[in-house]
């Protein structure tokens, strides 16, 4: 992809969940088809202005350009002479960090 459109972040959610937290904010999750989760939140000051609809529009957003910054990540790690390579044994958990 040379391109990052607004299609390929939609086609890259599996789910989308959102739930209110405490009287004024909005939490949404992000599952993305490779099963990695990205989380984000709204918030407003006052309890009385708290509108989930724009909590949740807000939220969307917020995960959108997340996943957007992700594929253009991708893409351009694609097409890199030398690509970013993840070292397994950065993420081997049974390494001691110590």
């Amino acid at each position: 992809m040379s391109v990052v459109k607004q299609e390929h972040v939609e086609h890259a959610i599996a789910d989308l969940r959102f739930e209110k937290w405490g009287k004024k904010t909005t939490v949404g999750m992000a599952t993305l088809v490779n099963g990695f989760e990205i989380v984000e939140a709204s918030s407003c000051v006052k309890e009385e202005n708290y509108n989930e609809g724009i909590g949740r529009q807000i939220v969307t957003e917020r995960l959108h350009q997340k996943i957007w910054e992700l594929l253009g990540f991708q893409s351009q790690n694609e097409k890199a002479e030398t690509p970013t390579e993840i070292n397994d044994k950065a993420f081997d958990e049974d390494e001691d960090d110590s």
